[in-house]
């Protein structure tokens, strides 16, 4: 997982970034709008899964505490 701040119109953003093992696989097996979106973000220099943290319900630490729990060993990138 990482965390990236990205230059979006006149301001940046931060994402949220998932870094598959497979992501040709993910893709392959994902629905159309998926892989429309996959292909933007990759010409944004991102990979295929990621949350822009201004659209998160929560802080962007909780969705981190959460991933953790879940995955007591995920590296995170800043």
């Amino acid at each position: 997982m990482r965390i990236r701040e990205q230059r979006v119109r006149n301001t940046s953003q931060w994402f949220i970034e998932l870094v598959l093992h497979d992501p040709d696989a993910y893709l392959a097996r994902a629905p159309k709008l998926v892989r429309g979106t996959a292909s933007m973000n990759a010409r944004l220099g991102f990979g295929p899964a990621n949350m822009a943290t201004n659209t998160l319900p929560v802080p962007p630490e909780a969705v981190l505490d959460a991933m953790r729990r879940h995955r007591p060993g995920l590296a995170v990138q800043h």
